[in-house]
């Protein structure tokens, strides 16, 4: 509700315009934040030291005609200039107890605001070569991806969600060749795997279902298809969702990549040179220009990325969103030149990456053998831990952070395992309504916050909590426009840890009626919160555990 707050700051501003106190014809933007500190009261601006920056005149003088105005706002108890000219605003009970029934009265909609106004958004994310099986830095951004989805959208964002599918050029031959070698290998024979070929344990798998000598052709694209069901079940199980399947071989077969060649060397970005075919992306910052076909004729993967990105321009998104594995670090200044060479702004493009992901097993790395193509699979953490859990996990660190996934903690069913602690929060708060209903105290029908008497609420951890829980939409709010979902995590484990000592301390379920009212109904609030955090993160909030 900071909006609101900025709101009667930027009236109290207007006022002291009207009356001499501030000069300015233009005037900086309202900006309010909660201080650190609560002896700081509930929201602070520096409003006044922007505005004393422009004019020339004291900062703490702007301030004091400021805080005038605001002080006899019915929603504020009191104002106090610090410092250089920072404003510090105590919030009425009145307007806390306004939040909390907020919260209980829009339920699965708490949280949502409009920050987005409908921009069109498209989240490209996992887009694994279907050339095995999801691997745990594809979980990883997948998590990532996912949530930071549904951040969006919770906050006002028309966001679509897309994978998309490397089905063409040499690693569809390259998988085709390694389950014939695997076939003969299988038969007896002595073969040379070169460094191209996939060696993994599920090869012998595709190999299993060769029947007799089949075309190679057939063999690459049938295992294609055996792999792509395989990412599509672990994703499923996963808790993760696309709104389209992109492939890339029809940007071929639609003939899309040759008529963008065509049509970017017509405007000069791309030029023929030592008989193969250059875009020029050092003329938009790139360090080297890049090839898009080959002497041999042969595109490169970049000729079916720029076609792809201009595919994503031509249906309308207002920004693109890219999360891919740190590994292509250096693939990001040519793809933003290829934004550039496309006529649109390089910011529009946003490029997140995910580092690798070290998986603990008592507390030492479990290691795999990249000689033989072996690797942790999403697949393995998921049968072990499950989807909540490592879904979690991945979300509790920005993915450009390096990680380590304790195996043993995020199967722990105990309070240092933080999403246990979360959802047992929500189980336990589930389990008090249900305990209060049975024993004939009930809450009054969802948002009829009037048969409640808040006043009942005056424990100062209650009006802590209550705080909390309102700057929830705001926290989905700066998740969204910084693209950060972890704050969310954090946040919730802040909720978790307020409520559970609460809870420790005060019986919810008194001999005083209207005192357990009031308490059902901070917790129907708690949960509420809870629910619809942990949603936004694709975690469940189980009702039992």
């Amino acid at each position: 509700m900071s909006e609101l707050i900025a709101d009667i700051v930027r009236g109290a501003v207007e006022r002291s315009r009207s009356e001499g106190h501030i000069t300015a014809d233009e005037l900086p933007p309202v900006q309010v934040e909660r201080p650190r500190r609560e002896q700081f009261g509930d929201y602070s601006t520096n409003i006044a030291m922007l505005i004393g920056a422009r004019e020339g005149v004291q900062p703490r003088k702007v301030a004091e005609a400021i805080a005038g105005p605001i002080g006899v706002h019915s929603l504020v108890t009191r104002v106090e200039v610090a410092g250089p000219g920072f404003i510090n605003i105590t919030m009425d009970r009145s307007y806390w107890m306004r939040l909390l029934t907020d919260a209980v009265s829009q339920g699965d909609r708490y949280g949502e605001t409009e920050t987005g106004a409908g921009k069109r958004v498209l989240i490209e994310y996992v887009s694994a070569n279907p050339t095995g099986p999801l691997h745990i830095g594809h979980g990883r951004g997948a998590a990532f991806g996912d949530s930071l989805a549904n951040v969006l959208d919770a906050a006002g964002y028309d966001v679509t969600r897309e994978f998309y599918i490397n089905d063409a050029g040499s690693q569809v031959k390259n998988l085709a060749e390694s389950i014939m070698l695997k076939v003969r290998e299988q038969r007896g024979e002595t073969v040379e795997w070169g460094d191209n070929h996939y060696k993994g344990e599920y090869i012998g798998r595709l190999a299993d279902e060769v029947v007799g000598e089949e075309d190679v052709d057939d063999i690459g694209s049938g295992a294609l298809k055996e792999i792509l069901g395989w990412i599509e079940r672990d994703l499923s199980d996963f808790n993760i969702r696309f709104d389209n399947w992109y492939s890339e071989s029809a940007l071929y077969r639609e003939g899309r990549v040759e008529r963008l060649v065509e049509e970017l060397k017509g405007k000069g970005h791309v030029e023929e040179r030592d008989g193969a075919v250059w875009f020029r992306s050092t003329d938009f910052g790139d360090d080297k220009d890049r090839v898009v076909i080959r002497e041999s004729g042969e595109p490169t993967y970049f000729a079916s990325d720029i076609a792809y990105h201009f595919d994503k321009y031509e249906r309308g998104y207002d920004s693109l969103i890219n999360i891919w594995g740190a590994d292509h670090h250096g693939y990001i200044p040519r793809i933003k030149a290829v934004v550039q060479a496309l006529g649109h702004d390089k910011n529009s493009l946003k490029v997140i990456l995910a580092q690798m992901v070290t998986v603990l097993r008592e507390g030492k790395p479990v290691t795999m053998s990249k000689r033989s193509g072996e690797f942790i699979t999403l697949r393995d953490v998921l049968d072990e831990v499950g989807s909540d859990a490592t879904r979690f996990f991945f979300l509790m660190r920005k993915p450009d952070a390096q990680m380590e996934f304790d195996l043993e903690l995020a199967k722990r069913q105990a309070p240092e395992n933080p999403v246990y602690y979360l959802q047992y929060a929500h189980a336990r708060i589930c389990s008090i309504i249900n305990f209060a209903k049975e024993s004939g105290t009930g809450l009054p029908a969802q948002g009829e916050a009037g048969e409640v008497d808040l006043d009942r609420l005056d424990l100062k951890e209650e009006l802590d909590i209550i705080r909390h829980i309102a700057s929830f939409p705001e926290i989905v709010r700066d998740a969204a426009i910084s693209l950060e979902p972890h704050r969310i995590t954090f946040y919730l484990q802040e909720l978790a840890g307020k409520f559970h000592p609460y809870y420790n301390r005060h019986r919810i379920v008194t001999d005083d009626a209207a005192l357990t009212v009031a308490r059902l109904y901070l917790c129907s609030a708690i949960r509420v919160v809870l629910r619809n955090g942990l949603a936004l993160l694709g975690v469940s909030a189980p009702e039992k555990m």
